[in-house]
């Protein structure tokens, strides 16, 4: 008897041990799935209908793809093309296109789906900038692509990275459900996607660079970043794309945890509405510039985990220049400012933000408040801030950047009427240089135009850089990571578990 008890509670201990790794990844025994915690809803997964940066995580690390890729390092390497080559002075791109791709509706991809995915780029005003780039794309045969810019455009390939490929069947079924229901030619496919809880893929059996080793990949919506911290660390979820800088210490400790630091391009800084008062005035923006203790933001705000932003640009971006100039800390020179602005007395405005950034907002609210400039919060949601700024119904803003590795990327947030110009400024010598820096080859002619460019910007005090932080993101130390994209972020394809 006592040995069949024995026998029973030996069997209950291995049922225990083989469980608890289980457990630990969610329930999956088979250790196929991963959890990443993303902190907004989506809008959509059709490129064509969003800028989120939470769509995009989801859209390029799984469903879409472009005809050239970019490594984290900004590297060009081939993508849905295998080849393409350069003719007629830089005018004219010739692509040709891997043969035996599945789009995940089982079509196989034809030049006839560029050619779509291209003019469609055209129609929409979140792509639109892309599609600015060439007069016309052609299919030439079945796998060829012919693709004519209206004129040189240095950073061609790299945008072309960013342009994803839609399966034009399942664009025209799909009609205005399209965006969540997307369709790529990516290494995993949409499955559901259950209101403010989760997005769901699977494994794309066909995937033409064969299939992943993860199964199912899982999106969960956790707008608290506690509650998020909290669940990776009990492991219900595997991976945060970011975590408060105030549990980097403890995470690092965690021995069930891995902790992952990336040196972004991220720039978190604050738009002013140069169409209204009191910034319609340069020197009311110039003096929100001199109150800004950026190194004591990075070190209250970050706890050190990242840079003070002299200008737009840090070293992780092509075109960046040492000698571009920004503005040093000067409270006195702020309330100079203010005054030769017309407000002896100081302001009184409201600071549109989300909570994302609350901590930074304190420590700036306090900084502008020392020179007579009082913000008051006004805190909501991320799509909501970003619909308030993009209507332009906002005085002062603060949120973040993060933009493609090449300083033309800027001409987004810069350039006359483009799609995030959301100061709007407009300055014809800054469209120009913009023009000028894409129709030069030679990389160093470049960077000069542009150190140029980021001076005026800087001058006319467009915008008030503040930092550029380190990306801090965790996950489980059961997980190999494999490869980024530029933004710092895990491409799923290359992720398994140890």
């Amino acid at each position: 008897m006592k040995k069949r008890r024995l026998f029973v509670l030996l069997c209950l201990v291995l049922c225990i041990i083989l469980v608890l790794p289980a457990c630990k990844n969610g329930g999956d025994s088979a250790k196929d799935t991963i959890t990443f915690v993303i902190g907004n809803d989506i809008m959509s997964l059709d490129p064509g209908q969003t800028s989120s940066d939470t769509d995009y995580i989801m859209y390029t690390g799984c469903v879409y793809e472009g005809l050239t890729a970019l490594k984290s390092d900004g590297t060009i390497e081939p993508g849905l093309a295998e080849s393409w080559t350069i003719e007629d002075g830089g005018l004219t791109y010739i692509f040709h296109l891997k043969q035996g791709v599945k789009f995940h509706n089982g079509e196989e991809l034809k030049a006839s789906d560029v050619v779509f995915s291209y003019n469609y780029a055209k129609e929409s005003p979140f792509t639109a900038s892309f599609g600015a780039l060439f007069e016309s794309v052609e299919a030439v045969d079945e796998y060829t692509v012919k693709v004519t810019l209206a004129s040189p455009f240095a950073p061609f390939l790299s945008n072309v990275a960013g342009a994803m490929i839609h399966s034009e069947k399942a664009v025209n079924d799909g009609g205005d459900n399209y965006g969540l229901n997307p369709v790529g030619t990516g290494p995993f496919k949409f499955v559901s996607y259950e209101l403010g809880q989760r997005v769901t893929f699977e494994r794309f059996e066909d995937y033409h660079r064969g299939p992943a080793a993860l199964k199912t990949i899982v999106y969960k919506i956790v707008a608290d970043p506690n509650t998020a911290l909290v669940s990776l660390e009990a492991g219900t979820v595997d991976y945060l794309f970011s975590v408060p800088e105030i549990s980097y210490s403890s995470l690092k400790s965690n021995k069930e945890l891995q902790v992952i630091e990336y040196d972004s391009r991220e720039l978190t800084h604050l738009t002013m509405n140069i169409n209204a008062e009191p910034f319609n005035s340069l020197e009311a923006r110039r003096a929100v510039n001199c109150a800004l203790d950026k190194e004591a933001v990075v070190k209250i705000a970050l706890e050190g985990l990242g840079a003070p932003a002299d200008y737009v640009l840090n070293k992780k971006y092509f075109g960046y220049s040492d000698q571009v100039t920004g503005y040093e800390y000067n409270p006195e020179k702020a309330k100079e400012l203010l005054t030769a602005a017309g407000y002896p007395d100081g302001l009184n405005l409201k600071l549109t933000t989300c909570d994302r950034y609350s901590k930074t907002a304190q420590v700036v609210q306090e900084q502008l408040g020392q020179v007579g400039i009082h913000l008051e919060m006004e805190q909501t949601d991320q799509n909501a801030m970003m619909e308030s700024v993009a209507s332009g119904n906002y005085t002062i803003s603060l949120f973040m950047w993060s933009l493609d590795s090449d300083a033309d990327s800027w001409k987004y947030v810069f350039k006359t009427g483009d799609i995030v110009n959301y100061a709007p400024y407009s300055n014809p010598a800054v469209d120009d240089l913009f023009v000028q820096a894409q129709q030069t080859t030679d990389s160093d002619e470049r960077v000069a135009l542009y150190a140029q460019l980021f001076q005026i910007i800087s001058d006319d005090a467009v915008m008030a850089p503040i930092f550029h932080a380190k990306i801090i993101s965790a996950g489980s130390s059961d997980l190999n990571i494999g490869e980024f994209n530029t933004f710092g972020q895990p491409l799923p394809y290359f992720m398994n578990w140890k």
